[in-house]
């Protein structure tokens, strides 16, 4: 029920490529969120893996005022 935007990204960090998954979404007010989630690369397909990412997209909540 927010406006919001999901990004995707690949990049080279320490020598590892990583993968990223980005939301960023606005709450009102003038104030939004970030939230970013980053795997090597090569695991972001492991059924670990996406349930993780699963629960962390549906059970983050914004904070009350």
């Amino acid at each position: 029920g927010r406006q919001a935007a999901d990004m995707q990204w690949v990049e080279e960090v320490d020598g590892t490529r990583v993968r990223t998954f980005g939301r960023g979404f606005l709450i009102g007010e003038g104030r939004g969120y970030s939230l970013r989630w980053t795997t090597p690369a090569a695991d972001w397909n492991d059924d670990a893996n996406q349930e993780a990412l699963d629960t962390f997209l549906r059970t983050f909540r914004v904070p009350s005022s």
